[in-house]
């Protein structure tokens, strides 16, 4: 292709990085690009400038008619042919400025014509030339949302399409990489908060894209006083003439263990030891003991046996883990044998101070931060250099095992990386109740398989268990799980986090109570004033297809979750399947797969004045069994004064009784606060529905829903409550004295209740009480 020399009268005309030329190579002539015939105006009184351009996919131009005399106000601009223009011709204004349309996957030929209404015999047009344009540049990252406490570690993933130049650049609050004020933040995405103990702080977390500085993506980091709950300020003290003491580096099993003088030294002592009600065995803090604690003595009503913390320093640990030493080599490899503690079959986790490394299939796959293990000798195969580090593997069952044991308390104690469970309870045959245990300022983390695991088949039930002020963290199936009988359990101002699925077990999230058969239902379970978040997260290299903070899986009457605080777990902040009569009133849920989820056979149960915001599917789900089997099973269940807004897909969905289509018989929907109307913000068995009159008029009666921004104080910071003029306040209906209570506004999580009725005309929508 030959080019023509331009004339000086024609510019060389450059729009948004390109994206318009004038002609005057023979290839893009004006017969190129003169258009349809048909599109041809009339010879006129009108000349458009510019009169011909190719111009990039998305990018605009600004058209101006000169008129020959007078130019006249009734002037009408097309795009091919089209008053206006439309997405697939590009669109022009009145004023003459035209929009390339975005999907363009070739040349294409447009004509822009202007033309007189009053006269159409006054007209022009353009030949233009739309060129594809360059595929966008974006950034998103991941989650969006976190809430982290004093030091806390947070991995942000970040993905750039348009490019495959995936390099990130990451900020804190503007500046590259963070500082000791704001946290840090690694090339990695790995976020580290300061290690601060202040009211909320919001932090800003950047990607930003190496190839186009100009793009980036951000989320927000809200750091909490303490993301687990507070210590309580009445902790359980021994009483010294009934109190036995171990230490495990000064202490002797010869002593007497009746001081800190004359410790023991061992947990085998312990557990060959018997105790009366009202003793306490006390482990010296800042001590590790790699040995499996069984008590065994049972106390009494009023006179438990006690397991808790004596000193000063971090609380005592209880390791399933055994340190590794004196390694050998294999070429580029260290291995080191092991032996196996009863009932274990396989290491299934090594730790490279402290960090969990990933396991591997074969020796040759081994690199750095990875282990393998060697079954036909019983090895641990590593790659890195062991030499001054720490090595662990688990070699114990547990680091807790209770079985058949009443009357017992734990506190202040840590347990960690057990092959299995960290904290074990279990009924033996011929005994039928275990009762009253308590599990107080506990730290449970890094099991293979659970944090703690409660199994109580029938006819055994385990009752009065009481859960309170402990943390459940980074272990790799659940934080709890209670499988079985069980009667009168609490847990409260407990934390559930950072627990993912890496092993064959089929749940992982924060805490779940289960039947072991349709028959063995705990009953009379609360869940209060606790936080799960980060649950089925991909803790370990493996992203679960589950993680729910708070799970009722078949649970029987009297069970209960109320003020909690749910977020950003990979499936539903709070779940409850195959139960009658549950409670879900006063939790905040935000940020996760689902917001609060029924499936299964729900009866009878009540959804009242919950906060759900910025789920990634549903905000609130209500759904039977898939593909039915569940005739009738889902009714009767209650959804009042909740706020669900911000939902990815659907702020409230009813797949109905069966999921086929027809909603679960009797179930109540009214009172909520879904926000501003939008398309599909309702699912309605297999409609979608985009109006508050299409719900009601598929509910067939009126909801009273509320519409309109709640104005929630700060939700970005993770505060969602209300400010004055918020449409929730004073929009509920009174549920009556039992459920009067919702979270006070004026304190940080965990929250303080305030009654309803103290405030305003009528009760507010949502978790929290506007107190002006």
């Amino acid at each position: 292709m030959s080019c023509v020399k331009l004339p000086l009268a024609v510019p060389l005309l450059v729009l948004s990085g390109l994206c318009l030329i004038a002609f005057g190579c023979g290839g893009l002539s004006p017969k190129n690009l003169s258009g349809p015939a048909s599109l041809q105006a009339p010879v006129g009184t009108f000349s458009i400038s510019p009169d011909r351009a190719v111009l990039s996919a998305g990018n605009s131009l600004q058209f101006t008619a000169v008129a020959k005399g007078t130019l006249g106000t009734d002037l009408e601009w097309l795009a091919n042919g089209v008053a206006g223009g439309n997405s697939s011709s590009g669109t022009i204004s009145r004023s003459g400025l035209y929009t390339a349309p975005q999907a363009v996957t070739s040349s294409t030929a447009i004509v822009v014509a202007v033309v007189s209404k009053g006269d159409p015999t006054r007209a022009s047009n353009a030949a233009l030339t739309v060129l594809p344009g360059p595929v966008p540049i974006a950034v998103s990252v991941s989650p969006s949302i976190a809430r982290l406490s004093p030091s806390q570690v947070q991995q942000f993933t970040a993905t750039v399409k348009g490019t495959t130049n995936q390099g990130i650049s990451w900020f804190v609050n503007d500046t590259e990489g963070g500082n000791s004020s704001v946290g840090t933040i690694s090339s990695a995405g790995i976020y580290t908060a300061p290690p601060i103990a202040s009211p909320v702080v919001s932090i800003t977390i950047t990607a930003g894209s190496t190839y186009d500085t100009a793009v980036s993506a951000t989320a927000t980091v809200t750091l909490m006083a303490s993301a687990a709950p507070p210590a309580d300020s009445s902790p359980i003290t021994a009483p010294a003439n009934n109190a036995y003491y171990v230490d495990a580096s000064a202490g002797n099993d010869s002593n007497d263990g009746r001081s800190p003088t004359t410790a023991w030294r061992t947990i085998a002592k312990v557990n060959a030891s018997s105790f009366s009600p009202g003793d306490s065995v006390l482990f010296n803090k800042g001590r590790t003991w790699r040995e499996m604690l069984t008590p065994p003595s049972s106390g009494s009503a009023g006179n438990p046996i006690t397991f808790a913390a004596y000193g000063s320093g971090p609380n005592p640990i209880i390791s399933g883990s055994d340190l590794l030493t004196a390694w050998a080599t294999e070429g580029s490899y260290y291995y080191k044998a092991v032996t196996l503690g009863s009932y274990v079959n396989a290491v299934t986790q090594t730790f490279f101070d402290g960090a969990r490394l990933a396991s591997v299939g074969s020796k040759g796959a081994l690199a750095t931060g990875k282990w393998w293990w060697d079954a036909a000798n019983t090895r641990v195969y590593i790659y890195d250099n062991p030499a001054g580090h720490t090595v662990e593997a688990n070699t114990k069952l547990r680091a807790l095992s209770l079985t058949a044991r009443s009357y017992v308390t734990f506190q202040n104690l840590h347990f960690t990386k057990a092959n299995q469970d960290n904290i074990g309870v279990y009924s033996t045959a011929g005994t039928h109740v275990v009762t009253d245990l308590t599990f107080d300022h506990i730290l449970s983390d890094y099991a293979f398989e659970h944090g703690m695991f409660d199994y109580s088949p029938s006819p055994y039930a385990h009752n009065n268990v009481t859960i309170s002020y402990s943390e459940f963290a980074f272990n790799n199936a659940s934080g709890i799980e209670k499988n079985g009988i069980g009667d009168s359990w609490l847990v409260d101002h407990s934390s559930f986090h950072d627990n993912s699925l890496t092993n064959a077990d089929a749940f992982t999230g924060g805490i779940r109570f289960v039947a072991s058969n349709s028959n063995d239902r705990a009953t009379n379970v609360t869940i209060q004033y606790s936080v799960a978040y980060n649950n089925g997260t991909d803790v370990a290299g493996i992203v679960s297809t589950a993680g729910d903070g708070l799970w009722f899986d078949t649970v029987g009457a009297g069970c209960k979750m109320v003020y909690n605080l749910s977020y950003n777990n990979h499936d539903a902040g709070i779940l409850v399947e195959g139960s009658t009569g549950v409670l879900i009133q006063g939790n905040v849920a935000s940020g996760n797969a689902n917001g609060i989820r029924f499936y299964n056979h729900v009866q009878n149960s009540k959804v009242y004045n919950n906060t759900v915001y910025e789920s990634t599917s549903s905000n609130i789900l209500m759904r039977g069994l898939f593909g039915g089997g569940d005739p009738g099973g889902f009714i009767a269940n209650e959804v009042k004064n909740n706020i669900s807004i911000g939902s990815g897909r659907s702020f409230l969905a009813d797949y109905g009784g069966e999921n086929d289509g027809t909603n679960g018989s009797g179930n109540v929907y009214t009172y909520n606060a879904f926000g501003v109307q939008a398309a599909n913000f309702i699912q309605w068995g297999t409609s979608t529905l985009s109006t508050y009159a299409a719900f009601d008029a598929a509910y067939g009666t009126a909801t009273h829903s509320v519409a309109g921004d709640p104005k929630f104080k700060n939700a970005a910071g993770g505060d969602f409550s209300l400010l004055n003029g918020s449409p929730a306040v004073d929009t509920g209906t009174n549920l009556g004295v039992p459920y009067s209570l919702d979270n006070d506004p004026r304190g940080a999580f965990p929250w303080v209740t305030a009654d309803q009725n103290n405030y305003g005309s009528g009760w507010d929508i949502g978790a929290f009480v506007f107190i002006p």
